[in-house]
């Protein structure tokens, strides 16, 4: 199901938030103003233009950020936490060979129980996606490979918000890796939404299929490449699945109608009859009594 992970339970496994929030109450207070002046410590480099300083403590400090970005007992230490999560996946990493060992790091901690620290994993996951373009060829094990194995894990991941998260992040991926990002991502997609057909995946996965779907067509919001209509096929069938897949379907479905408006006399001509009638179908499901 959708339940909400247990944010300060279990053991060292993934999260790490258990080593930042003790039992013990002024033990407790301690470590959140250790988090404090480490965060602070983070944003001061980075502004004063040190950011060399930090790469020898990369990896503890992000753990830290993260663990701190998932706390749901202090909101502004939270933001922080999140905030310099995202700076030091601004670091030279591929220059300090960082880049490998902080995409195991959040691999790591995508294991979490905790919802909200997989969820916190997306910002800073950004950014090394944007670096991985530049990685050496002779750089192992490849970035490319375990950014897109990490984006795929969160697409399916059980909490229904860190879907719809990565879905938008899977996008971006794509539009920077190129075609064949995105016939990988149709492959995958294709092999979790027929499994439905021999009893099934679970829910969450089947609705992550349909968002690697979603992720293709906001590739193009404003025009109808040849490799399109197959995809919007392919997601006309899920219109009428259970929750949240028949919602994800129709989003899809309203704001492809609404980017495209404007030059929809051009696009239309790109889609047969039968795949305009779908798209008609799929944007306003018929009502139960029709």
């Amino acid at each position: 199901g959708d339940g909400g992970g247990s944010e300060g339970s279990g053991g060292n496994g993934g999260g790490g938030v258990v080593l930042l929030e003790p039992e013990d109450e002024g033990e407790r207070a301690s470590a959140r103003a250790a988090r404090v002046v480490a965060l602070a410590c983070v944003r001061g480099c980075v502004r004063h233009g040190r950011p060399q300083a930090l790469l020898p403590y990369g990896e503890q400090l992000l753990r830290a950020s993260l663990a701190t970005a998932a706390s749901i007992n202090d909101p502004d230490l939270s933001n922080a936490g999140r905030a310099c999560a995202v700076l030091l996946a601004q670091l030279p990493l591929l220059e300090a060979g960082l880049l490998v060992p902080f995409l195991a790091l959040l691999k790591d901690l995508s294991a979490s129980p905790s919802w909200h620290l997989r969820g916190c994993l997306l910002p800073p996951l950004k950014y090394l996606i944007y670096l991985g373009q530049f990685a050496p060829p002779s750089l192992q094990p490849p970035p490319q490979e375990a950014i897109q194995a990490l984006l795929l894990q969160l697409l399916v991941d059980p909490q229904l918000e860190v879907r719809e998260a990565a879905m938008p992040v899977v996008a971006g991926y794509v539009r920077l890796y190129g075609p064949h990002a995105r016939r990988r991502l149709l492959a995958w997609a294709d092999n979790i939404l027929k499994k439905r057909k021999n009893g099934g995946a679970p829910l969450a996965q089947r609705h992550g299929g349909v968002l690697g779907l979603a992720a293709l067509v906001a590739l193009a919001p404003y025009d109808v490449p040849s490799w399109l209509p197959e995809v919007l096929e392919r997601l006309a069938r899920h219109a009428q699945q259970p929750q949240p897949i028949k919602a994800a379907v129709s989003r899809v479905f309203a704001d492809f109608k609404r980017t495209h408006q404007d030059n929809w006399a051009a696009s239309r001509k790109r889609l047969t009859p039968e795949q305009l009638e779908m798209l008609a179908d799929a944007e306003q499901p018929p009502h139960w009594y029709a």
